[in-house]
């Protein structure tokens, strides 16, 4: 691969994209992310995010309601899995679940079929609590 001229030049302007050295496609100016090798945030404070996440989207760090590029997930995911892989975490047992937790939300949204599902389940939920709700709200009226 050496002898292919720019491919060094090219992994190098990607590489400094990605950690900061120029702007990112996927950042605007001035938003901290809370995944990749941002110095903003530790391993261990994206263990304790992930662990505090009450949906895939959020484990991600994605908005429930945005379309989602295959490629921008995947990107999301390896910059998380790299910050909280308890090979990088040794004695953290949180770390591990908090992996476990990262895989099961990209397997969830990375597959179209049960993303759909997924979403009919939190449409579910948000209904359920919106009814159990206005029930206990006219139960005190």
């Amino acid at each position: 691969m050496q002898d292919q001229p720019g491919f060094f030049s090219n992994y190098e302007r990607a590489w400094s994209s990605e950690n900061g050295q120029g702007q990112s496609s996927d950042r605007s100016a001035g938003i901290p992310s809370s995944s990749g090798d941002d110095p903003e945030i530790s391993s261990e404070e994206e263990v304790v995010r992930l662990l505090n996440c009450t949906d895939n989207y959020s484990v991600l760090g994605l908005s429930r309601y945005q379309n989602i590029d295959v490629s921008f997930l995947k990107r999301e995911y390896k910059k998380k899995a790299m910050l909280v892989h308890p090979d990088k975490n040794i004695g953290n047992d949180k770390a591990a679940e908090a992996f476990k937790k990262l895989q099961n939300a990209y397997e969830v949204l990375f597959d179209s079929l049960k993303r759909r599902a997924y979403d009919d389940e939190l449409r579910r939920e948000e209904l359920l609590s919106a009814f159990r709700r206005f029930r206990n709200a006219s139960q005190f009226s």
